[in-house]
């Protein structure tokens, strides 16, 4: 009977503790691996008519805190991000024709990112959301 009563507490002590770690988020060695990908992005520049486009984000491999951002001006160039916690920063530079700076903040749980962008001198804000644009949207 005591063997049995000894199970049953184990039993329950494992199951509680799995559960308690169940909402831990994932603790990765390089936070680029959570949003490296496609992600869908919403551009404003306060004229109530948004751009909607796709940026994709990927890991440098040569550094351990820099990312490319293919199409982050949407013109289809790339520009370098470097990651400092939870937060991009694209320093001043050339993305095409384009001269670009803009501060990125990663939202907890790595689904959105809320930047300010600084293009040829006009200010825009832009959220991006993970994944990819399905359809491209047409101003009407």
């Amino acid at each position: 009977m005591k063997i049995k009563t000894f199970f049953a507490v184990l039993l329950v002590i494992i199951v509680s503790m799995s559960l308690q770690c169940e909402n831990d988020p994932v603790v990765v060695d390089d936070i680029r691996d959570n949003i490296e990908g496609k992600w869908a992005c919403e551009l404003d520049d306060g004229s109530g008519v948004p751009q909607d486009y796709q940026l994709d984000i990927i890991k440098d491999l040569d550094t351990d805190n820099k990312v490319f951002l293919k199409n982050f001006a949407f013109n289809g160039d790339t520009a370098v991000g470097t990651i400092t916690g939870m937060n991009i920063t694209v320093a001043q530079q050339s993305v095409g024709s384009s001269s670009v700076f803009a501060d990125g903040t990663i939202n907890d749980n790595y689904q959105e990112i809320s930047w300010t962008i600084n293009i040829d001198g006009d200010d825009y804000t832009m959220v991006s959301t993970v994944g990819g644009i399905t359809k491209n949207s047409v101003a009407k």
